[in-house]
């Protein structure tokens, strides 16, 4: 009973697996055919397209601040060229040399126009350059495999979007995610996957307990 029930477990695991990488996909940042942010190109680059209601994931790919750092994200405003009043928006923070898996930022409307920004030595910057000054700054989207961008953030001014061969001081890894209300370390399961576990667990203990009355009931 007990091999039964570990095989069904698993199998039931397995069959939600599937389902799990299907939602991230319909998430990532890709071409604009799929997912749900694109990267945009030309005069405001350095900002995503959100196609569809949906989030932003981050981890820190390079650290190289003597202090560490603090990192979120702002709307921005095609027309002008400028910052939306109120919408930069704290993420997380790092100490200096810290990398892995951040957080992720608060949901975005379909049509939001989201940028990336960084402060570090008592100073701000943006992903997109023309509201830095002296400062270097690029977001390019990876292929293959798609479904992420990097933004990264140097001391050097550089119109290049490939980081630079010197290094950066920061650079962040970015994706889609379904709409979190607030910041969270992933995007949420799929109620199957949780129901899944929940019972697997609960007859896991149910065998566990009547292993136990059967050994009370022999002694």
């Amino acid at each position: 009973m007990k091999k039964l029930c570990g095989f069904l477990c698993l199998a039931a695991i397995v069959a939600f697996v599937p389902q799990l990488a299907a939602q991230n996909d319909d998430y990532i940042i890709a071409d604009g055919k799929t997912g749900a942010w694109t990267v945009v190109e030309g005069t405001h680059v350095g900002t995503f397209s959100a196609l569809k209601d949906s989030s932003l994931s981050f981890s820190v790919e390079k650290n190289n601040t003597l202090g560490g750092f603090t990192y979120g994200t702002f709307q921005y405003n095609v027309g002008t060229s400028q910052i939306v009043a109120n919408s930069e928006l704290f993420v997380g923070s790092v100490v200096a040399g810290q990398l892995g898996p951040g957080n992720v930022s608060v949901a975005y409307s379909a049509g939001d126009m989201v940028g990336v920004w960084v402060e570090y030595d008592g100073q701000r910057y943006y992903s997109v350059s023309q509201l830095n000054s002296n400062q270097g700054t690029g977001t390019y989207k990876n292929a293959p495999p798609d479904g992420y961008a990097n933004v990264w953030f140097d001391t050097l001014v550089s119109s290049n979007q490939k980081e630079p061969k010197n290094g950066s001081t920061v650079k962040l890894n970015v994706t889609g995610v379904a709409p979190a209300a607030t910041p969270a370390s992933s995007g949420a399961p799929l109620p199957g996957v949780l129901a899944t576990v929940a019972l697997c667990g609960a007859v896991g203990g149910y065998l566990r307990r009547k292993k136990s009355a059967a050994h009370i009931e022999q002694e």
